[in-house]
């Protein structure tokens, strides 16, 4: 443990964490929570500013209808503290813009220590010398705006969004539809995936939507019952045929295997040629080049010694965790109940890191861009881990 450095600090102030992203140079977090805001952090874990970003949708009966729950942020642009960054709920898609303020700050009676005075002190120290006024500016704070809204397109709930890597399109995806949009257009959307016509009878619903991270014609979405597909717009702008299907048999037929295999996250690694995705009781590495079985298989839940019933009546076998791959290093992280759990790329646990004494579900999580550490998330706290170079080798 003499490898790793942790940092927690409050971020939300109560409310539940529902996802984070590091922007793409590193230099600022986002955090979304289930009030419909976004904070915003510096790579020192200092907030400097707060975006409202979704609200509560009312019915004619004052009902709520939509979530203000942040379900979704990615970044679009960033350099230091001006960035652009895509927001979503469960229907509502927005873009910000994002800009650092400077404010300047006027104090009087400031004495030369820097001790604050009343007036009567400051008269009386300075033989009713004229008070003047100093300036000096204030910590940086960030300010935001919303540029655009892309919403009318999804029925069921958005699940997911991912920019394309030209930075001029962006897909989203929800329980049966997958959408890609012009960053430049609002008021149309193209249809990639329906899933009502892809999969018939309907057995399965999409679970996420990940585009690739250099070649901007690849898609990648997944499924409830364990099936990653690939569609290549190069070869069909709809994808209803997929270009690949990484499709995992279980050897068992069970009640709760639709719940087991759902992959609730999935990921392109940077080695290109490999795909990294999390169902509930493992992750599996894809060779890309080889769609007939995954490459490995690493259980992450083999320390977890409770009946599948128990989980089914309490929902935890629902919960959705998230894996990301590191940019430069052979191994994923992913989250489990109280700990994070770092994998290499040929299958072996290389740390189980015990985040809270309690089960607490460690869902969302993501790696810095340019350094090797991950933040994540329990409940309304983060926590940054940094792995040095002693861990990796």
């Amino acid at each position: 443990m003499d490898t790793i450095q942790s940092n927690t600090n409050p971020s939300t102030k109560g409310d539940t964490i529902t996802c984070l992203k590091f922007s793409r140079d590193g230099d600022l977090l986002a955090i979304g929570d289930g009030e419909g805001i976004i904070h915003l952090l510096k790579s020192d874990f200092r907030e400097v500013g707060q975006i409202e970003a979704h609200s509560t949708d009312l019915d004619s009966y004052k009902k709520p209808v939509v979530s203000p729950c942040v379900r979704n942020l990615e970044f679009l642009h960033s350099h230091g503290s001006r960035a652009s960054l895509f927001s979503s709920n469960e229907k509502t898609i927005k873009l910000w813009k994002i800009f650092p303020v400077h404010n300047k700050i006027t104090e009087f009676n400031t004495w030369e220590d820097g001790e604050k005075l009343e007036e009567e002190e400051w008269l009386s120290r300075t033989h009713n010398k004229l008070i003047i006024p100093s300036r000096r500016a204030s910590q940086e704070s960030l300010e935001s705006k919303c540029v655009t809204q892309f919403l009318g397109a999804h029925q069921c709930y958005i699940n997911s969004v991912s920019l394309c890597s030209n930075y001029q399109n962006f897909v989203s995806a929800d329980d049966l539809k997958i959408f890609l949009w012009d960053i430049n257009r609002n008021d149309t959307a193209f249809l990639l995936v329906d899933q009502r016509e892809s999969v018939k009878p309907i057995s399965e619903v999409i679970t996420s939507v990940k585009c690739h991270q250099s070649n901007s014609h690849i898609v990648l979405w997944t499924s409830t019952n364990g099936t990653i597909r690939i569609g290549d717009l190069r070869d069909r702008s709809i994808c209803d045929n997929p270009a690949e299907i990484f499709k995992y048999s279980s050897r068992s037929n069970g009640f709760f295997d639709e719940l087991v295999l759902a992959i609730s996250s999935a990921d392109f690694c940077q080695s290109m040629d490999y795909i990294v995705a999390r169902d509930y009781f493992t992750v599996k590495y894809w060779d890309m080049r080889n769609c007939s079985s995954p490459a490995v298989i690493v259980d992450v839940m083999s320390n977890l010694q409770r009946d599948m019933n128990d989980l089914y009546q309490s929902q935890d076998i629902c919960a959705k965790f998230e894996v990301k791959d590191f940019p430069s290093s052979e191994y994923c992280v992913t989250g489990g109940y109280s700990e994070v759990i770092m994998i290499s790329r040929m299958g072996e646990i290389l740390n189980r890191i015990n985040v809270t004494d309690t089960d607490e579900e460690i869902l969302h999580m993501d790696v810095h861009p340019k350094s090797e550490s991950v933040v994540f998330a329990c409940d309304d706290r983060i926590n940054q881990y940094i792995f040095n170079d002693i861990l990796l080798q």
